[in-house]
């Protein structure tokens, strides 16, 4: 039998697809100006449906797997010198970090996008330039905007 689908199913798995989709509180368009818009709980809800149809289509055994519980402890002496109260610092500000750098980023995106017509095109570019390199930084840091 193999992986391979035929047409029919993947005709029937394209149109609930399509109608899981519609349902999304967001519209599907590249760059529709809702950034982001409903993103988390379009994906869970397209998840949880193909979750579901693999479930029925497999039979799929949906036991719960244990796991254990993992803790990360980290620890900081405020005594030795302020060296470790900047770093417990930046680890407790870590979420503000992230969260001014994406509010950054789409504000640079939104001068782009909604780019009165005249601006000059090296205005453009910088914006461009300043997004592309914010996120070549986040990149070589391993780090990202949006998880």
């Amino acid at each position: 039998m193999g992986n391979k689908v035929n047409s029919a199913e993947d005709e029937v798995w394209q149109e609930g697809l399509k109608e899981q989709l519609d349902k999304l509180p967001y519209t599907k368009h590249l760059d529709d100006g809702g950034y982001n818009d409903g993103q988390l709980a379009g994906f869970e809800l397209g998840a949880q449906w193909g979750y579901n149809k693999c479930k029925e289509k497999y039979k799929l055994n949906t036991k719960k797997i244990k796991t254990k519980k993992m803790k990360a402890i980290l620890e900081f002496d405020f005594e030795k010198d302020d060296y470790d109260r900047n770093r417990f610092e930046d680890a407790v500000d870590g979420t503000k970090w992230k969260s001014s750098m994406n509010e950054l980023d789409d504000w640079l995106r939104d001068r782009m996008k909604y780019a009165p017509d005249g601006m000059s095109e090296k205005t453009y570019e910088a914006f461009e330039e300043c997004r592309e390199k914010i996120r070549e930084i986040i990149r070589e840091n391993n780090l990202s905007l949006y998880d």
